[in-house]
């Protein structure tokens, strides 16, 4: 018996949604979601770095990234800036089904 090979896709109708869910959290219904943020200084590019390498280095994030039954998910960012401390703020969602 061969193995079965499940393909993930890159879903924009999730990125909508979880475009969304950066704004309004609470509405992902049954889908998966993995959230991160970091406050940073630099570039987006450096920050985003920091991100996938802290993300990586988390086990229970990476399971659900790497959930084994999804075919679908979608990933968006905002960027936001404390207007008193000046800090800027990197927030991640990624959302994925869970067949």
């Amino acid at each position: 018996m061969s193995p079965i090979l499940l393909i993930t896709v890159y879903d924009c109708g999730l990125e909508k949604k979880a475009a969304r869910e950066t704004r309004r959290p609470g509405n992902v219904g049954d889908l998966g979601a993995v959230r991160f943020t970091i406050d940073y200084e630099g570039s987006e590019m450096s920050a985003l770095n920091k991100v996938l390498k802290t993300l990586y280095s988390d086990e229970g994030a990476m399971r659900q990234v790497i959930y084994p039954k999804a075919t679908r998910y979608g990933c968006s960012a905002r960027l936001r800036r404390n207007k008193k401390t000046g800090v800027r703020r990197m927030e991640w969602v990624c959302l994925y089904d869970k067949k």
